[in-house]
């Protein structure tokens, strides 16, 4: 029997999958021996897809960082922390 966790993280890799290939069904079919243009706009697609996929993908990495115990210290205080540490430490 699976763990809470991992059928979790089952779930939301099926979801995933299905969505992307869902997503691709336009790409089917299309190869290496397809013709320039075809080969092109599928190259497009992709990319668009891709584009896409980094955004989302961005911002779930921002919303997991705002659960992270530094986000609640002030700007301030991070400036002043790596400021110091910059004087205290420079890059070589």
């Amino acid at each position: 029997m699976l763990s809470a966790e991992a059928a979790r993280s089952e779930i939301a890799s099926d979801f995933w999958m299905s969505r992307t290939q869902r997503r691709l069904l336009t790409t089917d079919g299309v190869t290496a021996f397809s013709s320039m243009d075809v080969m092109d706009t599928a190259r497009q697609h992709i990319d668009t897809e891709l584009e896409a996929m980094h955004i989302a993908f961005s911002l779930m990495q921002a919303r997991r960082n705002r659960l992270s115990s530094i986000s609640l210290l002030a700007p301030e205080v991070l400036l002043n922390v790596f400021a110091f540490l910059a004087v205290c430490d420079p890059p070589v």
